[in-house]
């Protein structure tokens, strides 16, 4: 006899909840093996093929794929599965950028309001003719404005970086790591980590200020804004703004996906 689990039983093996599990069920992204009558109710059986399927349904979900595409990837045995995932993993980092950029702007928003108490920016504040600022997706206009705007800050840190020597700005950031290091596990608003951060921010204070066109030094709000931004930032926009180019990480897989296939050519040569 067949080895079947109940939707229960799937539900604690799997970690998702029947109502999730029952809902792949109905659009038919899974068919129980079996279902079995018990007086005037049909219950649904799954085999042990039925739960790895189930598991992989979650995956896709969680990468963000439709239920169309989830069953064509299921059902399809020629479906280019390489294909598909360079697709999402591309528009997983639009994601990605999205949200970072919603992030830099509501900094940038704060950042103005306890500047200036001004609370009532629009989207046309940020150089746009878009009319609301308010949808959950910041658009294409304003993420390219605030990538010139992180561009611009690379160049500018650069710049700094120039005047000095490289071993010099490196002996900083080295500095800057080993503080950090050591007062990440401590309360952030005792007297040790502040007295720390004063010595982080002199550090800093000359990259940052580079940034500015006038002699003024920043405002301390503003510095707070620089930082925030640079910890708002995955690693991928950061090769960003210290290599001055957008979409440095397109520039980074093209380069290790020509690799691989020269490293697989050498192989079959």
């Amino acid at each position: 006899m067949a080895d079947y689990k109940t939707l229960s039983e799937v539900s604690e093996l799997t970690g998702l909840s029947p109502r999730e599990i029952r809902y792949y069920v109905e659009e038919k992204m899974i068919m129980p093996s079996a279902m079995i009558q018990k007086g005037k109710r049909t219950y649904a059986q799954y085999s042990n093929s039925d739960v790895v399927k189930i598991q992989q349904i979650a995956l896709y979900k969680e990468l963000g794929y439709s239920n169309e595409q989830i069953k064509e990837i299921l059902s399809d045995p020629e479906f280019d599965y390489q294909s598909a995932l360079d697709k999402q993993i591309l528009e997983l980092r639009n994601k990605k950028r999205h949200m970072e950029n919603q992030i830099i702007a509501a900094e940038m928003m704060r950042t103005i309001y306890l500047e200036e108490k001004i609370n009532n920016l629009d989207i046309s504040d940020f150089d746009n003719s878009i009319d609301s600022f308010s949808s959950d997706l910041l658009s294409p206009e304003l993420e390219e404005y605030t990538e010139e705007g992180l561009i611009q800050f690379g160049e500018n840190l650069f710049e700094q970086m120039d005047k000095t020597s490289i071993s010099k700005t490196l002996f900083e950031f080295e500095n800057i790591y080993d503080e950090l290091l050591n007062i990440v596990n401590k309360d952030p608003r005792s007297d040790e980590v502040q007295q720390k951060f004063l010595e982080i921010k002199d550090i800093c204070d000359p990259y940052f200020n580079c940034s500015k066109s006038d002699s003024e030094p920043l405002s301390l709000n503003w510095f707070i804004l620089y930082f925030r931004w640079i910890t708002a930032l995955g690693v991928d926009r950061l090769f960003d703004v210290f290599l001055r180019k957008e979409n440095t990480a397109g520039f980074i897989d093209e380069m290790l996906d020509e690799y691989r296939l020269r490293e697989e050519a050498k192989k079959h040569g």
